[in-house]
């Protein structure tokens, strides 16, 4: 049984540094505890958490996904779509967007999102920048969500 629920207190940090790689920063921390449109929510199993998934509440049913991470042991076990389709139905949303790498674009694929190339480059991290959108269907059950 998998538990989604609100990050509080320190789950916050260790949830940011799974999805960020080690970066769990002080002001990224804030906006999840300060900002009323940015959540973050954990999935568990018993004690363990599995991971992570933050966003932005855009308004009219509509969010952008800031984070997703699934600790890598829990990988290619539907725990990011669980994620997903969770914070779905906790906040009514029927279209999500994100920006995104290469890295992850199989997995939004094969969550029902389109994916493509905005056409410019992450100078920092030297990485082209994609843009994902999921949009449920009126009258059509998604597979996902």
């Amino acid at each position: 049984m998998f538990d989604l629920s609100k990050a509080q207190g320190s789950d916050v940090q260790y949830l940011l540094h799974v999805a960020n790689g080690g970066d769990g920063n002080q002001k990224t921390i804030e906006q999840y505890e300060t900002n009323q449109t940015k959540h973050l929510y954990k999935i568990k199993k018993g004690n363990c958490i599995l991971g992570a998934i933050g966003i932005e509440d855009l308004g009219k049913g509509e969010a952008r996904i800031l984070h997703i991470a699934v600790e890598h042991q829990w990988r290619r076990r539907g725990i990011g779509s669980k994620l997903i389709k969770g914070v779905a139905s906790l906040h009514g949303i029927v279209r999500f967007e994100a920006e995104i790498s290469w890295d992850s674009a199989y997995f939004f694929r094969a969550c029902g999102f389109k994916v493509w190339s905005l056409g410019s480059v992450d100078e920092e991290n030297e990485r082209e920048t994609l843009k994902t959108i999921w949009e449920e269907i009126p009258g059509q059950k998604n597979e996902v969500l």
